[in-house]
């Protein structure tokens, strides 16, 4: 029961699963216990012993070169299975992931279970075995069983408690009047408050709760973030998004910002937050409100200011104090922030924004 227990209290205060694993692992007598949340951006805990190496099989890739893995994941057998399952004894012996990974720490014999969560993502529990012991006993994975459904429903206690906190974000977001929602790194939304739900066609939420948004430029560029996200690519923080006004509607900003999971909360999707600026029709815009709105860089704030001020090159270039080659360089880069393509477009949105509502 104190094993079980310890299942359950991980599940609501994820820092635990670490002690919980090991405590799995000493009862089964194996060499350790992993939790791997495959995803677009894989998410892990495992037992105290085994920490470094579960780490370096993650940050290695060999996740996704682990061909029993593959098979289970196809299969998706109610319960636990283990390689000997599958192949022979000698075919385990020269399985890649053995024979190039496990068997050069130690390893090479698990069995693992593969769970599938709310969010559209698989949980694989997996038990680990040192290779000069021998395949894991039938006496082992009857154990394993009647740990099955506590490991089960642990998982999906704790992807509904990652849910509850989701929409209590957005929710305490939209009480000081900001437009917010949660999104997978694939483009479903998790959950959004009222102010996000509220601009109509161009941002909402479609069929199997995906993310629409109306503009495809925006879409697409919104689409490519999220990749970049996944791939944790250095651009990756240069995610500002214009969506122009249509008629008497305001122009959208929208930023996407990558949602931190708590120390070792492997639950539910990998996320961002995604918050709507309304920008409302008004003056001419700063500098400063430019490169708030966008996340240029100071001097691609002043040559977007420039443009939108309609300023003949030669006038522009002695106001800002650049050569002609850099500011065409600043303008690439200010098109690929913002998601324009020309200079009119930028001043068509641009235009429009005065301060944000």
């Amino acid at each position: 029961m104190t094993i079980i227990s310890g299942i359950y209290e991980a599940a609501m205060l994820p820092e635990y699963w670490p002690t919980a694993l090991q405590a799995v692992a000493d009862h089964l007598a194996v060499e350790g216990c992993t939790l791997i949340t495959i995803d677009t951006s894989p998410r892990w805990a495992a037992s105290t012993r085994i920490e470094a190496l579960c780490q370096d099989y993650i940050e290695s890739g060999w996740h996704e070169r682990n061909e029993p893995l593959e098979r289970l994941l196809k299969k998706r057998p109610y319960g636990f299975i283990r390689e000997i399952d599958d192949f022979t004894s000698e075919e385990v012996a020269n399985l890649a992931i053995v024979r190039d990974y496990k068997r050069l720490h130690g390893f090479g014999w698990s069995a693992a279970m593969a769970t599938p969560m709310p969010g559209g993502e698989m949980l694989l529990f997996s038990i680990e075995q040192l290779w000069n012991r021998g395949a894991l006993t039938d006496g082992t994975m009857a154990e394993l069983e009647l740990l099955r459904p506590h490991i089960s429903r642990a998982a999906l206690l704790a992807a509904k408690l990652q849910h509850q906190r989701d929409e209590a974000a957005v929710h305490s977001l939209g009480l000081i009047g900001v437009s917010a929602a949660i999104v997978t790194l694939k483009g479903v939304v998790r959950a959004a408050n009222d102010r996000f739900l509220s601009h109509g066609e161009r941002l909402s939420v479609s069929a199997y709760n995906r993310l629409r948004i109306g503009f495809a430029p925006a879409a697409k560029r919104t689409e490519d973030a999220l990749s970049r996200l996944s791939a944790n690519a250095p651009e990756a923080a240069l995610m500002s998004i214009a969506v122009p006004g249509e008629e008497d509607e305001a122009p959208l900003v929208l930023h996407i910002l990558p949602v931190r999971d708590r120390a070792r909360d492997i639950f539910g999707a990998a996320t961002a937050l995604v918050v709507v600026t309304s920008v409302s029709e008004g003056t001419r815009p700063s500098a400063s409100l430019i490169r708030a709105l966008f996340d240029l860089t100071p001097a691609e704030a002043r040559v977007a200011e420039a443009i939108v001020a309609g300023r003949d090159e030669p006038r522009a270039l002695q106001a800002l104090g650049m050569g002609s080659e850099t500011v065409r360089t600043h303008v690439k880069s200010i098109f690929r922030k913002t998601g324009l393509n020309s200079r009119l477009d930028l001043v068509r949105l641009l235009s429009t924004i005065g301060l944000p509502g």
